[in-house]
């Protein structure tokens, strides 16, 4: 059957609408609250001016050569308004790259920066010292702040924690840091929140994944080549972070629930 045939039949024979698959993690009794109470802080301090301009989040993603299901590509088809029950086996590659990016509210986008080895304190912080912050620097220069009146957001992942990182992030950002065991708190399990997971990894993985990829080179290269495409489009990171804002009110009005289900 012809892809168009397909696509003919479930919309207009058996009325079934294609599902994008969703990933959501499962939320402890605690988080409720830790996510209200950052996204009250939030939405609040969205109102102020240039808060989201000068906010940066940054996130580290693995993108594998093979075994692994783009669910960017896949849908499941169900009865429209019935979202379906669907999962799939992750099955882990030897063969990726680990990559971080980072989304500045003023529609800039730091990296993508490469990890030659396994992400831990010491080469994250390696990354910090030699690439983050001077891109921080060249992206903000024109505003006169380089890095008074910036905001730092990273979620709570080990090798963000370490002392030597905690320092060194209150070195250039002073108490302006949204992370784990902060003075503003970062809540866990909450990728539906940050622009990172709800936005830029989607984005990328369906450009680089759009056709198959040989190898480590090519995947590295469709990687630099379609950030690079999206650093042309400023508009659609600063909505992103306008999308934030919207999300951290409907998580408020769900008393921390996940604000990706119906």
């Amino acid at each position: 059957m012809t892809k168009s045939s397909f696509n003919f039949v479930t919309k207009h024979d058996i009325n079934f609408h294609p599902y994008k698959i969703q990933v959501a993690h499962k939320l402890e009794p605690t988080d409720y609250g830790r996510r209200v109470n950052f996204c009250r802080w939030f939405t609040h301090q969205a109102r102020t001016n240039r808060f989201l301009a000068n906010s940066i989040i940054g996130d580290e993603a693995n993108f594998c050569l093979n075994g692994t299901v783009s669910t960017q590509n896949v849908r499941c088809y169900a009865p429209k308004g019935q979202l379906p029950e669907f999962k799939y086996e992750k099955h882990h590659s030897r063969e990726k790259l680990s990559v971080w990016i980072g989304l500045c509210g003023n529609g800039e986008i730091i990296g993508p920066y490469f990890f030659n080895r396994n992400v831990n304190g010491r080469t994250y912080g390696d990354m910090l010292l030699q690439f983050v912050y001077p891109a921080i620097a060249r992206a903000y220069q024109r505003y006169g702040l380089v890095f008074d009146g910036l905001w730092w957001f990273q979620d709570g992942a080990p090798a963000h924690r370490t002392r030597a990182i905690r320092r060194s992030l209150h070195q250039k950002f002073e108490n302006r840091v949204v992370a784990l065991n902060e003075r503003v708190e970062w809540p866990p399990r909450s990728p539906d929140l940050t622009p990172c997971d709800f936005f830029l990894w989607g984005h990328l993985k369906q450009k680089v994944f759009s056709t198959e990829v040989p190898n480590l080179v090519e995947l590295r290269r469709r990687i630099v080549d379609s950030t690079n495409d999206l650093r042309q489009n400023q508009g659609i990171i600063r909505r992103s972070f306008q999308d934030m804002v919207r999300r951290t009110n409907l998580c408020i009005r769900r008393n921390g629930g996940h604000v990706e289900t119906t």
